[in-house]
């Protein structure tokens, strides 16, 4: 085992068994939390940004496929899987689900816990999205730039530069371009 590889190991332990688990904001020590769990970030993300915030208890595997643009953030408590890129200036809530892996499912006959995973499918976040409460992602969809998720949506498929998208399945709702232009 390569020294890299024992260092991303006890970095990764850290993570789990204490940073994860330091304050949030407002809490008294959250700045403390954030600068480690960032940290962390910076030795087992793929590729990092400037001013990122990793919130607390984030759980992102072993983050080795992630990539997180300047100021963006992965927010508390979400569950984000490893094939993931976020672009700059995004912004998440809470409890926020991002999947890029699933079950096959084909065959009626054969249980699906036996019939084994899917190819995997990265998820790709655009610049300056605000993804909100409990939004939860699935495989392969891309997210726009300048777009905004409404709280409790299920995201099944693409979504537009400049798009509101909401509900469950999320859908687009309305264009944040023709509001400006008003």
């Amino acid at each position: 085992m390569t020294m890299r590889r024992i260092e991303q190991k006890i970095v990764l332990m850290l993570y789990y068994m204490v940073f994860r688990k330091l304050p949030y904001q407002p809490l008294p020590g959250y700045r403390l939390g954030n600068t480690l769990r960032s940290w962390c970030a910076r030795k087992l993300f793929k590729k990092c940004g400037a001013n990122i915030v990793i919130k607390s208890m984030a759980y992102f595997g072993t983050g080795k496929n992630i990539e997180i643009g300047d100021y963006s953030q992965l927010g508390i408590n979400c569950k984000v899987e490893e094939d993931l890129v976020l672009g700059d200036y995004v912004l998440m809530g809470p409890d926020v689900v991002i999947f890029s892996s699933s079950h096959e499912y084909k065959n009626p006959e054969v249980p699906v816990i036996l019939q084994g995973g899917v190819e995997r499918r990265p998820v790709v976040i655009g610049n300056d999205v605000w993804i909100g409460t409990r939004v939860i992602i699935m495989p392969g969809v891309h997210i726009g730039d300048h777009v905004i998720i409404g709280a409790n949506s299920v995201v099944t498929h693409d979504i537009p530069d400049y798009s509101v998208a909401a509900g469950s399945p999320a859908r687009v709702v309305r264009n944040r371009k023709e509001e400006v232009r008003s």
